[in-house]
């Protein structure tokens, strides 16, 4: 399934778009940095590809915004009403990441993707 898209990068093909990601329907994506720049465009790709995604950001960081782009660019795209989620959380303090992981660990049976962007 994800080979494809692999197979895209390892060849260094010069073009790599949202149609050479495969569906990712039952998969589960966990995104920190997700409210701008390429982790927010990652994370529009892989909701419009149906997988579930979950941001992690702070208030401050407009969430809310991010999440309305990521649903505009499903929409726009003739896709679906993703399912994404904002869980906030300020990395910058242990106890709150402590938390989250927490919470993630209870609400979630796996996490199929993580991106580092």
């Amino acid at each position: 399934m994800i080979s494809a898209a692999v197979d895209a990068v390892l060849r260094r093909e010069k073009e790599f778009s949202a149609e050479n990601v495969p569906d990712l329907s039952g998969k589960t994506a966990l995104f920190t940095g997700a409210t701008s720049g390429v982790g927010l465009e990652v994370a529009k790709v892989l909701a419009f590809k149906r997988a579930r995604v979950l941001i992690l950001a702070r208030n401050e960081d407009n969430p809310d915004e991010a999440l309305e782009q990521i649903r505009a660019y499903s929409s726009e795209n003739g896709g679906h009403d993703p399912n994404v989620i904002f869980i906030p959380c300020d990395l910058s303090r242990l106890e709150e990441v402590k938390r989250v992981g927490d919470e993630v660990c209870e609400r979630e049976s796996r996490l199929d993707i993580v991106p580092c962007v």
